[in-house]
């Protein structure tokens, strides 16, 4: 490192969080389990790092919604999760893919493994959630469809859907009927 965030009057600390003993935190979804990676403190509120992992098992999508932030990064360490993206359809991600989501982007998780693990990054640290209605094209892992208005067939597309995949959007985007 050539010391610029010194330079430029970033005081980034040095974060190290060790597995053996390290306690759950409280998270967004009760049937997920959490740990602080001391990344929040260490960069002052900038970003947010933590495992997620699973508690006993999803048992039902967390609902449509979307976050309040820059961005969203995930990176799948074990196990495997399907998520549903506004414009994009099912993703199934398994260990070793990521996904970036930017900050209003719409999505709902929709199922994963009974011993799934996640690192999740977030920019910045805090980060709102907001419910909203899913859009029409969208359908849950099990190929029915997720909006009653829907009128296309079931069955998942996940064959159509690349292995990898990489969301980026502008940041700003933001739908008036989401925000009222």
């Amino acid at each position: 490192m050539d010391g610029s965030a010194k330079a430029k009057g970033h005081k980034i600390e040095l974060a190290v969080s060790k597995g053996k003993g390290a306690n759950p935190v409280p998270g967004r979804r009760e049937f997920f389990q959490y740990r602080d990676l001391g990344v929040t403190d260490a960069t002052k509120g900038k970003m947010r790092a933590q495992l997620t992992s699973a508690r006993a098992g999803m048992n039902r999508p967390t609902g449509w919604h979307y976050h309040i932030c820059e961005a969203q990064f995930v990176y799948m360490v074990k196990g495997w999760m399907e998520l549903e993206f506004e414009g994009r359809g099912v993703v199934r991600l398994e260990a070793g893919d990521s996904v970036l989501i930017p900050g209003g982007h719409v999505h709902n998780e929709n199922c994963a493994s009974d011993d799934f693990e996640l690192i999740e990054v977030s920019i910045p640290a805090e980060m709102g959630t907001v419910a909203c209605e899913a859009p029409a094209e969208c359908q849950t892992c099990d190929g029915e469809s997720s909006n009653s208005s829907s009128s296309g067939g079931g069955g998942s597309n996940l064959s159509k859907i690349p292995e990898r995949i990489v969301i980026v959007l502008s940041t700003h985007r933001r739908r008036s009927s989401l925000m009222s």
